[in-house]
């Protein structure tokens, strides 16, 4: 045993004791005095103790008693706290700490209070804001960086406010010499009620009162500058007075501000940052003339949110910047001058949106922008409007008569898919392009495609049910798999081809090449139909989803069915292969679940993959000799075929294997079942 002297009150203390009996400073300080001169690492390890039955007194007057922590229950690398693994409510931290990090103390906590010794330079943000127990927080006072006073942590010189516990509650009134609140400094402090911010206080940092889910009322002064997501998680904040100069609202400041119904945004911001008033529950909102910017979700989701006045000086309204406004019924942008665009998603899932006005300097409408309005019915659409982005009227099931402007040459990818009361499309001459899927399960009746198109993309018209009358221009030259696939259901629908198209033609009904060799679509076929003597190869998907078809004659000029030729024609019951086609190939009847009767003629050789899959009426199939090459997976889910063949060698090996094939499969799939089924 030795005896120290407390450099605090000069008294002589023993080198097995916890702490001076006198001062309550720890002799871990003590006896760091005399090996000043050794590492951080090794004072640690050689001054720390057990701090059994431990009293001490703090400048709060919250006196610990019982069992307090002991070296073993800290786990620290290189100076740096990282956890806490102990059980005793009154944590003395070793000396030699210099850092402790954010979760070092468990989640919940059972803290109640927490010593901080004079070697910690660094306590990051956030680190006391789960312990909902800690009622006090005790900081040597040879402590260079921090001080502590009414559960708060503090600069040595009180001007940066670092921490608030957590058990802090009712009003809280910073102190005047604070000039900083340093980053989650009152995170989740859930009893804080009001709030005054003096005008000492030049900077409030990221997520200070993050989660304070009780704070209703915060007063400020000009001249403070705020981090990202100040308040956010804020749930009761309904009053808040902004600093007269704040020239911006901070990136999620008020996110997850639900209570908040109104706000006045002072007269000098120019910019409102992503996701700043996300969720809030404002109902009407006047931007101030000075507003340049709504960045991404600024406004998202905010479902009370009815009107928006927007300035003329507005050049951007972000992705998503009002995306989920439910209760929004109208955007008037009229006044705006330098609005280049509408943003993806920007207007996205405002379902009781009924009128847009679109200003004459916006030059495209991006991807999604008014995707799901379901109550729009109107929308002006500006002669300097270019592009019309992939999905921007997707699912705008009230939007009834569409003007396209001269002046836009593209129509994206769904640009206006399911807008199932779209009657009217009117296109410019300038449109050049359209993509796929772009007036999907429209009920459009009649549509005139201008000169100038080259390409109709996949699926462009795909069950326009109600489309009667189809012209297509000269200038076409491409016409993709199933772009008029399942239209007029409704009506008998013509398609007529200008004859000055040098690739395509129309004859029955039906989309030839010019010299009538080569059959593309019949995109109404229903009924018997009668393909044209002269035809000799049937295009990919021709009669793809034709559910209307029942049966088809096919000449004896045709020589090629390409694959998907008849694909869920689920009406069709009989089918004559003529004895020029060699080959059926991959998927050309799959989904026929109505055929019965299909006869192969001589001269077949090739029957390929998932051919007729899913023919479930499919019976009695008769093999001709001249085939010799059918895939295993040709006859999939047909659980009433019989084949037959001339000849019994080759038919009872096929057999064989399509059983061993069969039973692969099936256990392939009760293996994934078994899988799902576990895991």
């Amino acid at each position: 045993m030795a005896l120290l002297k407390c450099p605090d009150c000069g008294r002589e203390v023993s080198s097995h004791a916890t702490a001076c009996p006198n001062c309550g400073c720890p002799v871990s300080y003590i006896m760091e005095q005399d090996e000043a001169n050794a590492p951080a690492e090794e004072c640690l390890a050689e001054s720390s103790m057990p701090m059994e039955a431990c009293k001490f007194k703090h400048n709060d007057g919250i006196e610990t008693d019982g069992t307090v922590s002991e070296l073993s229950d800290f786990s620290f690398v290189n100076g740096v706290l990282e956890s806490y693994l102990g059980s005793a409510v009154d944590v003395v931290i070793p000396d030699g700490i210099q850092s402790i990090k954010h979760d070092a103390f468990p989640t919940p906590s059972h803290l109640r209070s927490i010593y901080i010794p004079r070697s910690v330079t660094n306590i990051e943000p956030g680190t006391f804001a789960w312990c909902d127990q800690l009622y006090g927080i005790i900081v040597d006072p040879q402590n260079l960086k921090y001080a502590a006073e009414n559960g708060m942590l503090f600069s040595k010189d009180k001007t940066i406010l670092y921490a608030v516990l957590p058990t802090v509650c009712g009003q809280i009134t910073i102190p005047d010499c604070v000039k900083e609140i340093a980053d989650q400094a009152f995170y989740n402090c859930c009893g804080v009620t009001s709030m005054i911010v003096p005008p000492s206080v030049r900077k409030v940092g990221s997520l200070a009162f993050y989660r304070c889910r009780k704070l209703k009322k915060v007063v400020t002064s000009d001249g403070l500058e705020f981090g990202q997501g100040v308040f956010r998680g804020c749930i009761s904040l309904s009053d808040i007075t902004l600093p007269n100069d704040l020239c911006y609202i901070n990136s999620a400041m008020f996110c997850g501000c639900t209570n908040l119904k109104s706000i006045r945004i002072p007269n000098e911001v120019t910019m409102i940052r992503d996701q700043a008033f996300k969720y809030c529950g404002f109902e009407h909102i006047d931007l101030p003339e000075t507003l340049i910017f709504i960045e991404r979700e600024a406004f998202g989701w905010c479902s009370s949110l009815i009107s928006v006045s927007f300035s003329k000086y507005v050049m951007r309204i972000g992705k998503a910047a009002f995306k989920g406004c439910s209760a929004l019924t109208h955007i008037d942008l009229s006044k705006s001058k330098l609005l280049n665009s509408i943003a993806p998603e920007a207007f996205m899932d405002c379902s009781s949106l009924d009128e847009v006005i679109i200003p004459r300097c916006v030059a495209a409408i991006e991807e999604s922008a008014f995707k799901c309005c379901s109550s729009l019915r109107s929308i002006t659409i500006p002669d300097t409007v270019e592009t019309i982005g992939a999905g921007a009227f997707f699912d705008c099931s009230d939007l009834k008569e569409i003007d396209i402007p001269e002046g836009v040459t593209t129509i994206g990818a769904g640009a206006f898919c399911l807008c199932s009361s779209l009657t009217t499309i009117n296109f410019p001459s300038s449109i050049k392009v359209i993509e796929k899927y772009a007036f999907q399960k429209c009920a459009i009746e009649e549509l005139v495609i201008p000169d100038g198109v080259i390409t109709l993309n996949e699926e462009v018209f795909w069950g326009c049910e109600k489309l009667s009358k189809v012209m297509l221009p000269a200038s076409l030259t491409e016409i993709k798999e199933s772009a008029f696939n399942c239209i007029g259901y409704e009506a008998h629908s013509e398609v007529f081809i200008d004859p000055q198209n040098p690739k395509y033609a129309t004859k029955q009904g039906m989309v030839l090449s010019k010299d009538g060799s080569f059959l593309y679509y019949a995109p109404y076929a229903r009924g018997d139909v009668e393909i044209p003597e002269g035809v000799k190869t049937i295009g990919e998907g021709a009669f793809l989803g034709c559910s209307g078809l029942t049966g088809v004659y096919i000449p004896e000029s045709v020589i090629e069915i390409q694959k998907n030729a008849f694909s869920r024609c689920s009406s069709l019951t009989s089918v004559t292969i003529p004895a020029g086609v060699a080959e059926i190939v991959d998927g050309t009847f799959s989904g026929c679940t109505a055929l019965k009767n299909i006869s192969l003629s001589e001269g077949l050789t090739f029957i390929g993959e998932e051919a007729f899959t899913g023919c479930t009426s499919l019976i009695d199939l008769m093999i001709p000799d001249s085939c010799r090459d059918i895939e295993l997976g040709a006859f999939n889910e047909c659980p009433q075929i019989n084949i037959h063949a001339t000849d019994d060698d080759f038919l009872r090996n096929y057999l064989e294997e399509r059983d061993e094939y069969i039973d692969e499969m099936e256990m392939e799939k009760w293996m994934k079942d078994e899988e799902e089924r576990w895991y």
